[in-house]
């Protein structure tokens, strides 16, 4: 999302294809960059930038017309260093009263964690929710 024109681009890909969900990884985002400067018009952001190092970051536009709202699920050890390191967004949507639950997740090439931690979690969350 950092990139020369990234929004734009992704904008027009938006208005083209009438796309309600558009999820980006690698969005080189952090605490320097207000949500206000990624604004499009229709949609509403959900971001979760990488924190302790750069790179990577997540971030999904969802259609005004799709209620949207972030949600938290607790993974089985909360304590655990690898829990704040997996990048891992997660979204309930209704779209024509369906809920759908919606994950995006970012596994980095170097990640800072085991691999294995990443897919227990991800077996919690969709269990958990």
């Amino acid at each position: 999302m950092k990139k020369p024109n990234a929004l734009q681009l992704l904008i027009t890909k938006l208005c083209n294809f009438a796309i309600d969900v558009a999820a980006v990884t690698e969005t080189w985002l952090n605490s320097n960059v207000s949500s206000c400067e990624l604004t499009i018009s229709g949609y509403k952001l959900f971001r979760r930038d990488r924190e302790g190092r750069k790179g990577g970051g997540l971030c999904i536009f969802v259609k005004d017309s799709v209620t949207a709202d972030s949600i938290i699920i607790p993974t089985a050890n909360s304590e655990s260093t690898s829990d704040y390191m997996h990048e891992i967004l997660h979204l309930k949507l209704v779209k024509n009263n369906q809920v759908y639950l919606f994950l995006l997740v970012y596994h980095p090439p170097r990640a800072k964690y085991n691999p294995s931690t990443l897919l227990d979690r991800l077996a919690n969350d969709v269990g958990t929710s």
